[in-house]
């Protein structure tokens, strides 16, 4: 019985080993499990300034698989793993991460990405668990993010509820056709009379919880010259400044782009590239909390 249970204590850590070792794996992770935990910590890798996806309401990891198809042709050592976190907590994880890669990337999606603020909350927590899977599995002290409509707010639940001060540092943080003042016609129809909606309260309530030493490119679509993407307001979009303004790098940009057409912009994918091209400062010589 002894021999037994050796065997059933390692057996979770060889499924694990052969799945981060095997040419495209699929596994499940449990952050909570101590014998994952364990290896993890014996397996750290240092890798480069990774870049992080985040899709919007239901949507999966594959939600950015024609951007990074692009992307790929641009960066020869593209590097990509998606990540899905389940209701329970726990990781479902697919592909394997090359660590010598110069553009590593992860995608971060939800088991349920329902719309709502409440579920939005629960989203940026759920971004906590996978973050602190990378910082266990990875060595790295800084990340880009991308995140496309609601994905956006996601991020902003995490920097705003969730952030940790022994988290990597999230530099420069890419929205695109994000909702800050939600989706109603009438309160977005005027910029110099825009209505704050409770969405946008919710976020501005939490305010000097943002991060200042941070790079803002939020990107808003506009079909036909109307002031929509079909989806979601153009002073929706724009209102982020009321949110985001304050920061070091405050960007805004318009494209000609639908709602779903916004990842695979031209101009976007420009601007991706000039994201994960700058060069970055050492992120340990500020403060990654810095407030107004």
């Amino acid at each position: 019985m002894a021999k037994l249970k050796k065997y059933l204590f390692i057996f979770p850590l060889v499924v694990i080993v052969l799945a981060l070792f095997s040419k495209n794996p699929t596994f499940l992770i449990d952050p909570n499990d101590k014998k994952y935990q364990v290896l993890a910590s014996e397996l750290q890798t240092s890798i480069a300034t990774p870049t992080i996806f985040i899709p919007g309401t239901n949507g999966t990891v594959s939600r950015f698989d024609g951007l990074l198809d692009k992307l790929s042709k641009a960066y020869d050592d593209l590097s990509v793993q998606k990540i899905t976190v389940q209701t329970d907590g726990t990781l479902k994880i697919n592909g394997r991460l090359n660590t010598k890669s110069g553009h590593p990337v992860f995608v971060i999606a939800f088991e349920q990405a329902d719309d709502g603020i409440d579920a939005l909350v629960q989203q940026g927590k759920w971004l906590k668990i996978a973050l602190d899977y990378l910082a266990d599995r990875y060595e790295f002290s800084q990340y880009h993010c991308v995140g496309h409509s609601n994905g956006g707010l996601v991020m902003t639940e995490y920097l705003q509820n969730f952030y940790s001060t022994d988290d990597p540092t999230l530099v420069s943080l890419m929205t695109l056709g994000t909702p800050y003042n939600d989706v109603e016609l009438a309160a977005n129809s005027d910029a110099n009379r825009l209505l704050i909606t409770n969405w946008l309260q919710h976020y501005l309530d939490k305010q000097e919880q943002l991060p200042t030493n941070l790079q803002i490119i939020n990107v808003a679509g506009r079909t036909l010259s109307q002031d929509t993407d079909g989806i979601v307001p153009l002073n929706s979009v724009l209102a982020g400044k009321k949110l985001y303004g304050f920061v070091d790098d405050y960007q805004e940009v318009i494209v000609e782009a639908t709602h779903s057409e916004l990842p695979e912009n031209a101009q976007v994918m420009k601007l991706i590239i000039q994201m994960m091209d700058q060069e970055q400062t050492d992120a340990t010589d500020s403060n990654p909390n810095a407030n107004v």
